[in-house]
């Protein structure tokens, strides 16, 4: 079997050269030279070829054996993949959003969030940030790009992250709740647990809004739908407020081009 890695993936799809790997496994630790040649012959399909590859011999001293091996972990309620996944169109979420709630963030303090988002071809999705921090001053534009986890089955799973350099992990991104050009609640989480849910410390449970100071309907609609999933508390959420001065200008140059 080959098993292909891509620790740095590029905005284009293709992977960095210094961050493929390709592992060819067996489930024999001597399988036949013919067995290993015809696998070598699948190596230019992801772009290498047998003089990158590298030998090595398996021994009983090397890693533990299926004997020792733990049970499985169960499956968390909670799970990232058991989480309601609302399917859309990019072009559902395009143009500007105001972000007026997300889950307590201890690391950082945010007041407000303006977030731009614009379609890319292949189902991609860009988004732009301009952020007012804590202590009032404003940070962006961040850009994030979200693609579909299976471009052949977009079942409203999808994977983000932020362009910056030398910033290669994707996290888990779906909609949990989707009222088109009202409201909306996304979920990102950047490290799953053995059980499939997300450390706590790890995620961004964030909702949006077209309108910068929603009613108190519309509020009390996103807390009921964050209640309803059972496994976050609306009581942990802090509400933004739209209000005096603004960092919405740092968007104009991405949404006067498009981007």
């Amino acid at each position: 079997m080959l098993l292909y890695w891509c620790t740095k993936e590029a905005e284009d799809g293709t992977c960095m050269p210094d961050g493929v790997r390709v592992d060819v496994l067996s489930r024999s630790r001597r399988p036949p030279p013919e067995n290993i040649n015809r696998l070598l012959t699948s190596l230019p399909s992801v772009c290498l070829f047998g003089n990158n590859m590298q030998t090595v011999s398996a021994s009983d001293a090397c890693g533990r054996r299926p004997s020792e091996l733990s049970d499985p972990v169960p499956l968390s309620p909670c799970a990232v993949n058991l989480l309601p996944a609302h399917s859309f169109h990019p072009d559902q979420l395009s143009g500007l959003w105001y972000e007026i709630g997300h889950n307590v963030l201890p690391q950082f303090s945010v007041n407000k969030n303006f977030v731009f988002y614009k379609p890319l071809p292949g189902q991609r999705l860009s988004s732009f940030s301009a952020i007012e921090m804590g202590d009032n001053w404003c940070v962006g534009p961040l850009k994030m790009i979200t693609r579909p986890r299976c471009l052949k089955n977009p079942n409203g799973r999808w994977l983000t992250r932020i362009e910056s350099h030398g910033n290669w992990l994707w996290g888990s991104w779906q909609l949990l709740y989707f009222q088109q050009n009202v409201s909306v609640i996304h979920f990102f989480c950047h490290d799953e647990g053995p059980d499939g849910s997300c450390s706590t410390s790890e995620f961004n449970l964030v909702l949006l809004s077209r309108e910068p100071n929603p009613s108190p309907e519309v509020r009390q609609q996103l807390k009921s739908a964050i209640d309803q999933l059972g496994c976050f508390d609306h009581v942990n959420m802090e509400e933004l407020v739209y209000e005096g001065t603004s960092c919405r200008p740092l968007l104009d140059p991405v949404m006067q081009d498009g981007a």
